[in-house]
């Protein structure tokens, strides 16, 4: 039969301009685009702004019907969803055939498939998920100071989806289009630039924000 092609990440194209003298950056992860709809140009002395790129924990159960947490990628551009080779492992899943052929973008030759699999994220929703061996990279890319004004009356600690939002560490699974407006509400918030996405499982961080670390 007919193999379907899919794009991994970001599936917004990234252009190259050659004749630009200004340095230009590919991404094949979408991580690296900062949601830049097309090409980054950087030049001395200009740093561009860290944007965080929404994330949630999810928790996703097991063969046994245990639940495992799972730090979650919110990509509304991506057509498909992925789950990472090592929190499949976990998770001990049937893996199914996979008929896919998979590119990253910025790459000509195929990303391999591992397979797909069912995840059982809860409220009566199932994601079918292409098992990789690398999803994205770390997220956020460096650990930042959470800022100002976050905690009000009407906005708990609680309300967050992953209190450690703002901690660089490992992204288990991508939710793409498929789930994506199953899961997040729509009733956002905002402070300064950042904005606060309403998700089943709490609430997401998304935006620009200062690049000072912890």
């Amino acid at each position: 039969g007919s193999r379907e092609h899919l794009t991994a990440g970001d599936l917004r194209s990234v252009d190259s301009d050659p004749t630009n003298d200004i340095l230009e950056t590919f991404a094949t992860d979408c991580e690296s685009t900062s949601r830049n709809r097309g090409k980054i140009a950087m030049s001395s002395g200009h740093a561009l702004p860290m944007v965080l790129l929404g994330t949630i924990l999810v928790p996703i159960r097991n063969s046994s019907g245990l639940e495992c947490i799972a730090k979650v990628l919110l990509d509304s551009g991506s057509c498909a969803s992925f789950v990472t080779e090592k929190f499949f492992k976990r998770l001990q899943l049937p893996r199914n055939n996979c008929d896919v052929v998979l590119h990253t973008v910025g790459n000509s030759s195929p990303q391999a498939v591992n397979g797909c699999t069912t995840l059982d994220v809860g409220f009566g929703l199932t994601v079918q998920a292409i098992i990789l061996n690398r999803v994205v990279g770390d997220l956020p890319q460096a650990t930042v100071i959470k800022p100002k004004g976050l905690f009000t009356n009407d906005r708990l600690m609680s309300d967050f989806s992953d209190n450690n939002w703002n901690v660089k560490s490992p992204i288990d699974a991508l939710f793409g289009a498929d789930v994506y407006h199953s899961i997040v509400t729509g009733k956002n918030q905002n402070l300064g630039q950042l904005t606060f996405i309403s998700t089943l499982f709490g609430l997401a961080v998304s935006g620009p924000i200062p690049t000072e670390v912890s």
